[in-house]
């Protein structure tokens, strides 16, 4: 299930997965004091649940920060008095203050809330998989208080002058109209709000509740009810009294301070509402350890969990213990005794690990072996840099297609000079020189002449860093691969193609001697990156067209299979580690000595060059692991939506049971694939 379909079957008790859907809500406090652990949490346990993001096209009449310390003023013209950084101030002077309401016009409704950029916010839910909530949230209770203050307030209610009446009728006007422009939108839900409990009642009695706000919020849910959206409160305190109203009203989900009314009083509920969060902010979050925290997630869902019914909230505020609130995610992801392996969401790492493993995963591992640049960007909507590796870039649009891999190398060249018309001379750490294009290389002069192999000196170590593949083994949640040459690969971008098949028959002692210099560079580049953080090696070597490998079989027992095992077996006692091989074209012919060799696993599986993976995962599926196999020479690039959609599907049904298989195009991301093309393959990749 893709986070969106997740979070829908749990609002509508039909999760027979068992995973539970999460979203952690953070404070500025959190992210200024904790911000490292805020973004652990982040990787380890993703939101399945967002706001939308929106521009206003009129700007309101709010000054200052509200979060630091200070005054500032709110969009309705209420001064907020802040004394502790990081979180919200409050509301001291009323900005009504004659009890008559009689100063009414100093209250402004901020209508340039209207103004949101409703493509901007229909855009951003086409372009994610999670589920989206509105950006907008009445609270006619709350908002009442900043402009009275709680007291007045208070005595307003006893009995209300006429103003005040008149003005509140306006005030839910304009929330209605704000929440009808949002529920035309796209997003999946859309939200109110108001604190209705002390620690142990209501703030004003149920009769007047039901009759003064109950109405409103009868309008908001029929609202969304009107355009087939989910409707979501938050509320803090103790509201058990007002909960058989929001129940019946059709509220989707409640937040609340379960732990406040107590968990077993709202077991009458279970299955009636959703019970978005949350974890008991008081005393758990801030006085407790994380058995405590384990005890109090079992206690949940024992109590509250019918098939769904349950989403994992938690806020991570003022006072709370960073490990606590990263216990209450691994609770909530944790196995349940009794349930199916594949019911606990996995870490990006654990589920390529069980594809690896050949064991069932909560979902096929998806990964690319590259994107490019241009379609990366067109996926972000942004304008990064066309460098061939860029970490914020790569990072970013692997995140928004929910990869769990990537793929990384280091290939160090530098300039030595330019032509006469100005472009760039570059020499590699392999020796060999080349012209640079605007996107391409062109080879200008070998390394060394063939003849003259026994002269040439193995690339130097020292000027590869491994940098790369540390950021990401550092930083980011992803299974990394470590991408190096093989001595296919690396010697035909010594040579000129045809000179280096040419070079295979006729100079075969030269080559080898070249192979050897070369690969046992490979391999030193493969330990350092191993020492950087890397999970796995790639031997990237390409050696087959569509119609067959491109060397003849003695060249391949002679110069390339003895180096793969070498590499492998040196790799392995090094770090017993993963050793993947990717090459396009039609391998048939080939594949049982490249898994004497030794490889865990293989890249592309190109189904245009007669690669069938049904029948591959048939002979060779509990050797190997294979990742790829989604066409790019018509499907992704020409294909329908729903083409896309049944390869996906038939593709994971032919080699994703059991593990051993990770999911991606059978090459790289291209810039022709049009990006709803690659958005349809990742949304039916995560409901496998």
């Amino acid at each position: 299930m893709t986070p969106r379909e997740l979070v829908y079957a749990t609002l509508e008790f039909r999760n027979h997965t068992g995973i539970v859907p999460r979203q952690m809500w953070t404070l500025p406090w959190s992210e200024w004091n904790h911000g490292e652990m805020v973004e652990k949490i982040h990787r380890d346990f993703p939101d399945d649940i967002t706001g939308a993001l929106c521009d206003f096209k009129e700007k309101t009449i709010e000054e200052g920060e509200p979060y630091r310390y200070g005054v500032s003023r709110d969009a309705w013209g209420c001064i907020v008095t802040n004394i502790h950084e990081g979180v919200i101030g409050e509301v001291r002077d009323p900005l009504v203050q004659d009890d008559d309401w009689e100063d009414v016009e100093k209250i402004h409704i901020p209508r340039e809330w209207l103004s949101f950029d409703r493509d901007q916010v229909n855009q951003f839910c086409r372009n994610t998989d999670r589920f989206v909530t509105g950006g907008c949230c009445p609270r006619p209770f709350e908002q009442l208080q900043f402009i009275r203050t709680t007291e007045n307030l208070y005595m307003d209610l006893m009995d209300i002058p006429y103003r005040m009446k008149n003005w509140m009728e306006k005030m839910h006007g304009f929330y209605c109209e704000l929440l009808e422009e949002w529920a035309k939108t796209e997003v999946d839900a859309i939200n109110f709000m108001d604190d209705w409990g002390s620690q142990n009642s209501l703030l004003i009695s149920p009769r007047l509740w039901r009759e003064i706000f109950k109405p409103m919020y009868q309008d908001y849910i029929a609202i969304a009810k009107r355009y087939h959206k989910k409707i979501f409160m938050h509320s803090d305190g103790y509201i058990l009294d007002i909960l058989p109203d929001l129940t019946e009203m059709g509220l989707d989900a409640i937040n609340s301070q379960i732990f406040c009314m107590g968990v077993n009083n709202l077991e009458p509920f279970a299955g009636k509402i959703t019970f978005w969060g949350e974890m008991d902010r008081q005393h758990l979050l801030v006085e407790g350890c994380p058995a405590d925290i384990r005890n109090a997630v079992e206690q949940v869902r024992d109590t509250l969990w019918k098939r769904g019914g349950c989403i994992a909230q938690c806020e991570f505020g003022p006072g709370a213990k960073p490990e606590n609130v990263y216990e209450v995610f691994r609770a909530w992801a944790g196995k349940k005794e009794g349930t199916n392996q594949n019911t606990a969401r996995m870490t990006k790492k654990e589920r390529v690990w069980a594809a690896i493993r050949h064991k069932e995963g909560d979902r096929v591992p998806k990964g690319e072996l590259y994107i490019q640049p241009q379609i990366a960007n067109k996926l972000l909507g942004e304008e990064y840099p066309l460098d061939y590796q860029h970490f914020e870039r790569d990072r970013k649009v692997r995140e928004l297609l929910h990869m769990d891999l990537v793929n990384v190398g280091d290939w160090p060249e530098w300039e030595i000079g330019k032509t006469d018309d100005g472009k760039k001379v570059i020499q590699s750490v392999y020796g060999q020189m080349f012209l640079l294009g605007e996107e391409s290389k062109c080879l200008l002069k070998p390394p060394v002449d063939i003849e003259d192999a026994a002269d040439y000196q193995e690339p130097d170590i020292n000027k590869v860093t491994g940098d790369l593949v540390a950021k990401y083994a550092e930083e980011t949640d992803f299974f990394v691969f470590a991408q190096v040459g093989g001595p296919i690969s690396m010697l035909n971008e010594m040579y000129p193609m045809e000179d280096y098949m040419v070079n295979c028959i006729t100079y075969p002692e030269e080559t080898h001697i070249l192979s050897e210099k070369v690969i046992a560079f490979e391999i030193k580049k493969a330990k350092l990156f191993l020492d950087r953080g890397a999970d796995a090696i790639l031997i990237a070597d390409d050696m087959a067209f569509n119609t067959g490998v491109f060397l003849p079989p003695y060249v391949m027992e002679e110069n390339v299979y003895p180096f793969y095992k070498q590499m492998i077996q040196e790799i392995k006692a090094y770090k017993n580690v993963p050793v993947f091989l990717h090459s396009d074209g039609n391998l048939n012919s080939v594949m049982d000595h490249l898994v004497a060799c030794g490889f865990d696993g293989i890249q592309s599986i190109q189904p245009s060059a007669g690669m069938d993976i049904r029948s591959i995962k048939e002979k060779y599926g509990d050797r190997l692991c294979l990742w790829g196999n989604i066409d790019l020479d018509y499907m992704m690039c020409f294909g329908t939506i729903e083409e896309v959609q049944a390869d996906v599907r038939n593709t994971i049904e032919a080699a994703g049971t059991d593990g051993g298989f990770i999911l991606s195009t059978c090459n790289t991301m291209v810039d022709i694939i049009p990006p709803e093309n690659i958005f349809a393959m990742i949304r039916e990749a995560d409901r496998s």
